[in-house]
């Protein structure tokens, strides 16, 4: 199911509110939301090096990226934990040396500070209060240590519009290790009641979806093509502010069919 682009009015959080309570056996459902990349913009960092001159920025941090998870996958199947931000180092350190670019230690102890200070996408806090006010409880879910993702959340100004952390660093593993899921329905308590992950990453949709979870995929990037293997996302959005109709959508279908 594709979700439109629309702009999000008060009058339809109002209507919201008057359809769930038609809908009485709505199920409690609990939204796990990823960070980077979805709740908050890794491209924050480019700003630091476009101010120093180093050429091609764009290139440089799809590399990194790349190579970042790269090394979360496999440290996860080599079951050789180092945290998040050790890995996001250890790979740009090798993005640099591969294309030549020479960093201090005290360079790249600043780039990688940037990640506690990314900024939010503007669509992240009008999405979690629209959440927050129809009832679905959200907990930001992450590769990142908690301490990390808590003091960017505060900084992005979304902690408040969250129920909490749920931090993969507590059980030394990374996405899309079944682990991972598994874990954050111990967190919050889930029992058999829908846990839904919001990405912006295809692997993280499809290990969530592996796992029993539903699945929705946030399409910032349209140029960008889901695997072809895993299934596909429940639904598909554009913008984190089309998630409570979304939700409440399927959970009429839902009702309808029962």
């Amino acid at each position: 199911m594709k979700i439109n682009s629309e702009i999000i009015t008060r009058q339809q959080k109002d209507t919201w509110i008057n359809r769930i309570k038609v809908v009485e056996d709505l199920q409690k459902v609990f939204l796990a939301i990823d960070v980077y990349g979805t709740l908050v913009n890794h491209l924050g960092v480019k700003l630091w090096f476009e101010m120093r001159g180093i050429p091609e920025v764009a290139e440089l941090m799809a590399s990194w990226r790349d190579k970042q998870l790269e090394y979360t996958f496999r440290r996860a199947l080599m079951n050789d934990y180092s945290d998040f931000l050790s890995c996001t180092r250890d790979a740009l350190v090798f993005v640099c040396q591969r294309r030549e670019i020479t960093l201090t230690h005290e360079q790249l102890d600043e780039v990688i500070s940037c990640y506690r200070t990314l900024p939010a996408f503007s669509d992240a806090i009008p999405a979690l209060k629209q959440l927050r006010q129809i009832g679905f409880p959200c907990w930001a879910f992450s590769n990142g240590r908690g301490d990390d993702v808590l003091a960017q959340m505060k900084h992005a100004g979304l902690a408040p519009l969250l129920s909490g952390v749920v931090s993969l660093f507590d059980i030394r593993t990374y996405k899309p290790d079944p682990k991972a899921y598994a874990y954050f329905r111990e967190r919050v308590g889930s029992g058999q009641h829908d846990v839904w992950l919001i990405s912006a990453n295809p692997f993280d949709l499809i290990g969530a979806k592996a796992a029993g979870m539903r699945t929705m995929w946030l399409r910032r990037n349209t140029s960008i093509i889901f695997d072809t293997w895993g299934g596909k996302p429940d639904v598909e959005i554009y913008s984190l502010t089309q998630v409570a109709e979304a939700l409440v959508r399927c959970q009429e279908t839902r009702h309808l069919k029962e």
